[in-house]
């Protein structure tokens, strides 16, 4: 099971992009120019990968959902590589009241 990383319709988070060897030691970032792609699997969201390639700017759209995935892919010196992260955008804090008559019955 994975973990879910949760926005609220009105948020945005930088998604950092790293790269570790076998035993787990951090690798400097070596993305080859322009092999960067970041897609996500609905409409709630937009990935807009960084100029520098070491992120992506993820943003909610205004609906709701449980689960978008983003999806980074890139190569790195020839060798392909990817990742997800699943996503859910949320309500944000109310910022206005509405009123909604039912349909009017006899006294």
């Amino acid at each position: 099971m994975s973990n879910i990383f949760g926005l609220q319709d009105n948020q945005n988070v930088t998604v950092t992009i790293g790269f570790a060897d076998s035993v787990g030691n951090v690798v400097p970032d070596a993305i080859d120019a322009g092999s960067l792609t970041a897609t996500v699997t609905g409409t709630e969201l937009t990935a807009a990968p960084s100029a520098d390639q070491t992120s992506v700017l993820i943003t909610a759209t205004g609906p709701l959902t449980a689960d978008d995935t983003l999806t980074v892919a890139c190569t790195v010196a020839g060798a392909q590589f990817s990742g997800t992260e699943d996503f859910s955008v949320g309500a944000s804090a109310p910022t206005s009241l509405t009123l909604t008559p039912g349909a009017p019955v006899n006294n």
